[in-house]
């Protein structure tokens, strides 16, 4: 599972935006965090959470997923260490 948008761009780098969508990949580093981390929920789960919690920048991409999620209301929220606004 990769992002609509990351073309060749490792997980480990890219974040998810808000344009983007969760599309089946070819190779999944185990490390979740940025773009692995919304590939491991949407593997996991099979649909869009409605809550993010995260403290680090590695958190930014699970909290996009989650906030631009059409179907119902969603929040992102973030501790001190992540200083990126989040809203719907």
């Amino acid at each position: 599972m990769v992002a609509k948008g990351q073309g060749d761009t490792d997980g480990l780098e890219y974040v998810y935006s808000q344009d983007d969508d969760v599309i089946l990949g070819v190779e999944l580093i185990i490390k979740t965090i940025k773009m692995n981390k919304v590939s491991a929920i949407s593997l996991e789960i099979g649909k869009v959470p409605v809550l993010s919690f995260g403290n680090s920048l590695g958190d930014v991409s699970m909290a996009q997923y989650v906030i631009n999620n059409d179907k119902y209301e969603s929040r992102g929220f973030k501790g001190r260490q992540l200083n990126v606004r989040l809203s719907v």
